[in-house]
């Protein structure tokens, strides 16, 4: 009996596709936090919450209309941006960062809210200023107000992740390949700079190259992070199962949440993880393809923060790069990570929506004119 629909016909919209990816990185990070018996039921309990809050406010941020975020632009800078500014003298200072404001038990981290803002104001700019002679200390501007905090408190995989976003607008708009060297030597300047200050991220750096010359100082991390997975093996070492995890592996939960998971579902389980990372990324450069002006940019742009720090997660987890405490994206522990991400995620459905609007607008009238 012939198929009734072809397989070619089977076809989920973009944003369909990213709703999927996200409610399958939520559902899995809750599971491994279970699993790994490292977060208890208050940490599920809150992480649920925050599942629920996140999932409306995407649904919020989504329904407004592209064109009225100029209206309620000084209130989402209020709301996002000066808790930035604010942070560094109120905020509480943990593993050596002062980034989280502690309102009553609950923290709260402005960095990783304002990630939505700081895709929008690079896309004004860049409606706004047509000229690169112009535009770009427009851009330099931008970035440099949401770089210092961040790098303040001080926050390097955060910054990180804002600094691949600029690059993504630099290279697409200004098109300049020695900018983009000298703007990451730059960056690195000062990430070296900031090290000689804080001797926590010099000891990082050096116990990088050689976590056994201090195995149970500054090389701990690493070194957990490798035996971790190392019992996992290929195949897990089964749910329930994640001893090591248990005992050993510190911020199991939230900052080495890709670890936990590999010793209780292996190196198989962390390759379907990477999977989705990639088909979620395809999702997002399909539904740019899809907008003819810069509403395109915005969501390229919002799209490669987060997967940059998807990858700079697991990066530090599989130790490629050294030790920097940054949550993965939909899968880790955190409430801010979780709602800044969806945030961020909203913006570039209701820039994806307004443009789609315009589209048909364009079409209907073109038809009726005929």
């Amino acid at each position: 009996m012939p198929l009734a629909i072809k397989p070619s016909e089977l076809k989920i919209a973009p944003a369909t596709g990213i709703c999927l990816i996200l409610l399958l990185l939520q559902s899995w990070g809750m599971l491994t936090m279970s699993s790994s018996g490292t977060a208890g039921m208050t940490f599920l309990t809150r992480q649920a919450i925050w599942c629920l809050i996140s999932w409306s406010l995407l649904g919020a941020f989504t329904a407004i209309k592209f064109e009225d975020y100029k209206k309620y632009l000084p209130a989402i800078i209020a709301a996002f941006y000066l808790p930035l500014i604010l942070v560094l003298i109120f905020g509480v200072k943990i593993n050596g960062m002062r980034g989280w404001f502690d309102i009553g038990g609950v923290f709260f981290q402005p960095s990783e809210i304002a990630k939505g803002l700081f895709v929008l104001l690079l896309y004004y700019a860049s409606e706004i200023f047509q000229e690169k002679s112009r535009l770009l200390p427009v851009l330099i501007i931008i970035f440099m107000a949401f770089a210092i905090p961040v790098a303040l408190q001080p926050d390097f995989g955060t910054l990180i992740v804002y600094c691949c976003g600029f690059a993504a607008i630099i290279w697409l708009l200004i098109g300049r390949v020695k900018l983009l060297a000298c703007s990451g030597a730059a960056i690195l300047t000062t990430i070296l700079l900031m090290s000689v200050k804080h001797s926590y991220i010099h000891q990082r750096l050096t116990s990088f190259w050689s976590p056994s010359a201090d195995p149970s100082g500054a090389g701990w991390h690493i070194m957990q992070f490798r035996y971790t997975m190392a019992r996992g093996g290929l195949f897990g070492a089964g749910i329930d199962q994640a001893y090591w995890t248990k005992a050993y592996l510190p911020l199991a939960h939230s900052d080495s949440a890709f670890a936990a998971m590999i010793e209780s579902v292996g190196f198989l389980g962390g390759f379907t993880v990477l999977a989705a990372l990639c088909i979620l990324c395809w999702c997002f450069w399909k539904m740019s393809l899809k907008i003819p002006d810069n509403k395109r940019i915005l969501i390229f742009t919002g799209g490669l923060m987060l997967m940059t720090q998807a990858m700079i997660h697991i990066s530090v987890n599989i130790t490629m790069i050294p030790v920097t405490g940054i949550p993965f994206p939909f899968f880790s522990y955190g409430g801010s990570s979780l709602a800044g991400s969806m945030i961020l995620i909203g913006i570039m459905f209701s820039a994806a929506n307004s443009a789609k609007e315009h589209t048909e607008n364009a079409d209907a009238n073109l038809k009726s004119g005929e």
